[in-house]
């Protein structure tokens, strides 16, 4: 008896091969839709000629929308944001916490766009950067449509509350409601493109 439980349990915990299929399948329609509404970024992992200066300037907003992949396989490219402090430095948030990245973005991602924001000078971007290396060692917020928490910090949100606290410049745009997307910090008519991947 205790072994027919045991065997129940086990096959209740297996995922069943054609509910795995009708999930990547959803997942799959899902992407789809959102990519064609403009809410979702498609990347290929083709080279791509790269346009203009990489950037070493404190304050530019690296965006990139090389995808990341659920536990399904699936890749979404909904992207990744970070804010550059020096010519070898960035300051980003990733799962594990607001932190310093290594500045090799040209070469470590597929697709990489830089922008600088129209309304500042290079000493409020040296400003926005500086800030933002104050929030490192501040956890990873999950809530993604919790934007004004300044106790933690997901990766898009950290850039524009670098711009927002410190000059209240809104890079963000109506797309996903209060969540700040990656792709939103270059589509929001408030910023110029330096380089492009």
């Amino acid at each position: 008896m205790m072994s027919m439980i045991g065997d129940e349990a086990a096959e209740a915990v297996q995922p069943r091969p054609r509910l795995m299929a009708l999930r990547r399948a959803i997942v799959s329609v899902l992407a789809t839709v959102l990519a064609a509404a403009g809410l979702l970024a498609v990347s290929t992992p083709a080279a791509q000629a790269a346009t203009g200066t990489y950037p070493r300037r404190a304050g530019v907003i690296l965006v990139t929308t090389d995808p990341w992949y659920t536990s399904l396989g699936v890749g979404f490219g909904l992207g990744h944001a970070a804010i550059v402090h020096d010519s070898n430095y960035v300051v980003e948030s990733l799962k594990s916490g607001v932190q310093w990245g290594y500045n090799n973005w040209y070469s470590a991602r597929n697709t990489v766009t830089a922008v600088s924001v129209s309304q500042t000078t290079a000493a409020q971007d040296n400003t926005a950067a500086v800030w933002s290396a104050r929030q490192i060692g501040k956890p990873y917020n999950y809530n993604f449509y919790d934007r004004n928490t300044r106790a933690k910090f997901y990766c898009s949100q950290l850039v524009w509350a670098s711009f927002w606290d410190n000059f209240r410049i809104d890079l963000d745009t109506w797309r996903w409601g209060v969540a700040v997307a990656p792709t939103e910090l270059t589509q929001n008519g408030k910023v110029y493109q330096i380089y492009k991947k």
